[in-house]
């Protein structure tokens, strides 16, 4: 597909979660621009404060997870 005028591939990786360093370190190693994501937001959050104002703002902006159902734990 293309996004601005340049050329995107959008590839969709079906695994464990134990597998995405690896997934991440051979697309890195071969130059391919990728960002890994989870089934689950919770998944992949570094900082636990961001983790807890995602789900903070979930709480009260999508009480009955209609946006994006299941992509967050709350």
């Amino acid at each position: 597909m293309t996004l601005r005028g340049e050329t995107v591939i959008y590839t969709v990786f079906i695994s464990d979660r134990r597998n995405f360093n690896i997934i991440d370190s051979i697309m890195t190693k071969e130059g391919i621009p990728f960002e890994i994501h989870s089934l689950v937001v919770n998944d992949r959050v570094d900082e636990e404060y961001r983790l807890e104002l995602m789900k903070k703002y979930k709480r009260i902006v999508d009480p009955h997870d209609i946006l994006n159902p299941g992509k967050l734990r709350v």
